[in-house]
């Protein structure tokens, strides 16, 4: 009724939809922007009541949460590293028009630089999970490279997405690697050996698939194209190859380096099983 006599009232003397107008803002401030801002300062007053239970329960969630992160990351380092390499395994699509002879050194070193930053992140993925920090910081050295290599190699974006968002996920869990060490004194365990082995395997495999209606010869070898995949795939892989042959090389000797008192220390570390904690017990 209010608005109603309003409305009749002014119309003679002011068009009906500035009346109407005028209405609806009198409504907002009147009514709507008070409930707004008491609803803002009673949801303030209650969170900071309530800051002590919100900080116990997310410091709760921190602490469940907290030994699965090395496990994950390194599980996404693993997978980043495999991308790395199976997409040089395979034909790239047309370079776009910036890239023509020119850039041509560029493209061959950033495919080069994407397969080793791939094996190296494959290599590194359980010294991540052993919470290294050392492992942490060339992890993130390599997840930038293996971003850049992709934006250089002819601007490919979305395969720069994978990298780039594993990127940010380790950046924000420098806390989670307190532990310091020598990685090389840190040797595969036998399921992250045959996990490495067969990534690398199936890369090798997948790029011999892609180029099986290539060819190859020793002219493969140190032809240099902007189209050269095929080239690019073999000159990677010998790289690939030599790096891991260097790790399993690395493995051995550190393995058969380690003495008994170190063995015995890393025993002492594990948890042990129920068998062992009831021997104990009795």
């Amino acid at each position: 009724m209010f608005d109603a006599i309003v409305l009749v009232s002014l119309t003679p003397a002011m068009p009906g939809n500035d009346v109407m107008a005028g209405l609806l803002v009198f409504r907002l401030i009147y009514y709507l922007a008070p409930l707004v801002i008491a609803g803002l300062m009673f949801g303030g007053v209650e969170a900071f009541q309530a800051r002590r239970r919100i900080g116990g329960l997310s410091r709760g969630i921190s602490a469940a949460i907290s030994p699965a992160v090395p496990l994950v990351l390194a599980a996404c380092i693993f997978i980043t590293g495999a991308f790395l390499l199976f997409s040089r395994a395979t034909p790239e699509e047309t370079l776009p028009a910036p890239f023509d002879a020119t850039a041509l050194p560029l493209v061959e070193m950033s495919h080069f630089t994407g397969s080793v930053a791939g094996v190296l992140l494959i290599l590194l993925a359980h010294a991540v999970q052993r919470r290294l920090h050392a492992a942490w910081v060339l992890s993130l050295v390599l997840l930038a490279t293996g971003c850049a290599s992709a934006l250089l190699k002819g601007g490919d974006w979305p395969e720069a997405i994978v990298p780039g968002l594993i990127f940010l996920a380790l950046l924000p869990a420098r806390k989670e690697f307190h532990r310091r060490g020598n990685i090389l004194r840190n040797p595969l365990t036998p399921s992250w050996f045959i996990a490495t082995g067969v990534a690398l395997a199936s890369a090798f495999w997948l790029g011999l698939f892609s180029y099986k209606h290539i060819a190859f010869s020793d002219e493969l070898w140190w032809h240099f194209t902007l189209h050269g995949d095929a080239s690019r795939f073999l000159r990677a892989s010998v790289a690939v190859g030599v790096i891991a042959l260097g790790a399993a090389l690395v493995h051995l000797v550190s393995a058969a380096s380690r003495d008994p008192q170190e063995r015995e220390r890393e025993r002492e570390e594990k948890p042990p099983g129920p068998l062992t904690a009831a021997r104990r017990t009795d």
